[in-house]
């Protein structure tokens, strides 16, 4: 199964160019013109494995559909990137504190979008693989409550004199 992918910018040359580049590197690319509409798609599409995001869009912002996703437990553990011209200091500072994985600055070549977007993938699946491994952890100590261990010292046969 592809991955899936939903790609939010308000500019529609973007979202093409999101599309073929995506599509080609083997994604499932579902398209939102803005934060509201992304909302929307993300309710209809609970199992999309990677943010694609613009910044700067009418009606609501990234930055708002950032705050959004990571404020709500179904979507939290989804990575964002975001791809954006607004590229000074604080504003991709203020990303990143706001939760994306990567910050890809317009203009920028397809191999960075797709490379990031895959690097952001493959840490989002590294992170659900650990949270398996720490349920299944937590669940065997659980599982031990308050059991009581008796441990036998076996002695040694001493073979040598000086040992």
């Amino acid at each position: 199964m592809k991955p899936k992918l939903l790609a939010v910018d308000d500019e529609e040359f973007n979202l093409d160019i999101m599309r073929r580049h995506l599509t080609k590197a083997g994604f499932d690319v579902i398209l939102a013109e803005d934060g509201l509409a992304a909302l929307e798609k993300l309710e209809e599409n609970l199992d999309i494995d990677v943010i694609v995001l613009d910044r700067m869009m009418p009606r609501m912002d990234g930055m708002e559909l950032l705050e959004r996703v990571k404020s709500d437990p179904r979507f939290q553990d989804i990575p964002v990137v975001m791809q954006t011209a607004a590229a000074m200091t604080e504003q991709v500072l203020q990303g990143v504190k706001g939760g994306v994985h990567y910050y890809l600055t317009k203009p920028y070549k397809s191999v960075l979008l797709v490379g990031m977007v895959k690097a952001a993938l493959e840490g989002a699946q590294n992170k659900k693989k650990m949270k398996e491994e720490i349920k299944k952890a937590n669940s065997c100590l659980a599982s031990c409550g308050n059991r009581v261990f008796n441990f036998v010292r076996l002695m040694r046969q001493r073979l040598w004199p000086f040992t």
